[in-house]
Parts: structure tokens; C-alpha cells; sequence
């Protein structure tokens, strides 16, 4: 690394911060009249530089916790998503099933059964035509409100 390259490994910032501990040590104990101008004004730009480098990196760890927060939001978000669908799945599910019901009531209660069976002969009655019917108009009563639901 050259003396205008800035260094991001903490190692050589520590380096550095223990390079300008022990050059103001020297200063502080009177041993400071052995440095002459250039050695002062090295020290100087080794301090700028070091500062210069711990700000880069408070930003490049602001930058880092920021993109963390955006990463937790995004998380959040997709559980509160899948969460929703996990109701609208749900819900769905009882609700066909109760409606399959309902219909199936109304298919077979007596006086639906003769209404319909005025309307569509063989309606009514046990055997196996009868039920293959009563079924068919339960499938299709089912299709029709899957598709309202769909379009609307």
C-alpha cells in the first residue's frame, strides 16, 4: 500500500493509531524536539488520513445497517404476506366447503326435490340416474358461483 492509499483493514488502522500514540508519547515526554518539520507534517497527514479512513468506514458500516433495516422490512413484509394468504386460503377452503353443503341441503330437502324434478324429469327418486343428476347439478351450481366469484 502506498502512502496515498487509503487502507479499510482495521489492522493497518490500528497501526497507525499506535504509530501516531507513540509519536505524540514522544511529544508529550520532551522527546519531541528530535522530530524535525517534515517528520511533524508526515505525522500530520498519517493523522488526516487515519480519520479520514475511520469516517469511510462509520459510513460504510451506516450504509451496511441501513441496508440491513430495508432487508428486515422486506422480510416483514412477505411474512404479513404470506400470512394473508394463508387466511384467504383458509377461508376458501371453509367457505366452499360449507357452501357444498348448504347446496347439497337444498338439493335434497323434499319440496327442492320436487320443484326440480317438475323442471328436470328423473330428478327425484333412488337409483343410480337419479343421483348421477342430483350430483351434475350440484357441479354445476358449484362451477357457475366459482366463476361469479372469479369475474367479480
Amino acid at each position: 500500500m502506498t502512502d496515498t492509499e487509503m487502507s479499510t483493514n482495521i489492522n493497518d488502522l490500528n497501526s497507525i493509531q499506535e504509530l501516531s500514540s507513540n509519536i505524540q508519547e514522544e511529544l508529550d515526554n520532551g522527546n519531541g524536539n528530535t522530530l524535525d518539520y517534515s517528520q511533524l507534517e508526515n505525522l500530520k497527514k498519517i493523522q488526516l488520513d487515519q480519520l479520514e479512513q475511520l469516517k469511510q468506514l462509520k459510513n460504510i458500516e451506516q450504509i451496511k445497517n441501513n441496508e440491513n433495516l430495508i432487508n428486515e422490512e422486506i422480510k416483514k413484509k412477505e411474512v404479513d404476506k404470506n400470512r394473508l394468504d394463508l387466511f384467504k386460503n383458509t377461508f376458501e377452503l371453509f367457505f366452499e366447503s360449507i357452501l357444498i353443503f348448504v347446496i347439497y341441503l337444498l338439493i335434497a330437502h323434499p319440496k327442492s326435490q320436487r320443484i326440480i324434478g317438475r323442471i328436470i324429469p328423473k330428478f327425484t327418486g333412488n337409483n343410480l340416474i337419479n343421483i348421477i343428476i342430483q350430483g351434475s347439478i350440484l357441479f354445476i351450481i358449484i362451477v357457475l358461483i366459482k366463476l361469479i366469484r372469479f369475474f367479480l
